[in-house]
C-alpha cells in the first residue's frame, strides 16, 4: 500500500476529527498517536484484530465513515 497523495487526503479538519475519534478508543490510542506524528506516512503500529472489543471495532468503523463521508461528491443538480 502506498501513501496517499496530497490531493487524495481529506481536509485537515476531517483528519483531525478521525484521529480524535481513534484516540478515544483505548485499543487504538497508540495507532492514532502514530498516525498523527507520522502524518499518515507510517503503517505501524499494527493492531491485532483480537485486541479491540466489538465496541471498539464499531467505533473505529464510525471514525472511518467520517473520512469516507468527506470524500463523497455532492449530487449533481
Amino acid at each position: 500500500m502506498s501513501k496517499m497523495s496530497d490531493e487524495q487526503l481529506p481536509d485537515d479538519a476531517v483528519l483531525d476529527s478521525f484521529l480524535r475519534q481513534l484516540a478515544d478508543i483505548r485499543a487504538l490510542q497508540e495507532a492514532a498517536a502514530n498516525l498523527r506524528s507520522s502524518s499518515f506516512a507510517s503503517r505501524k503500529p499494527n493492531v491485532p484484530l483480537s485486541a479491540p472489543s466489538t465496541d471498539s471495532i464499531q467505533k473505529a468503523v464510525d471514525a472511518l465513515s467520517t473520512v469516507a463521508g468527506s470524500r463523497q461528491q455532492p449530487p449533481m443538480l
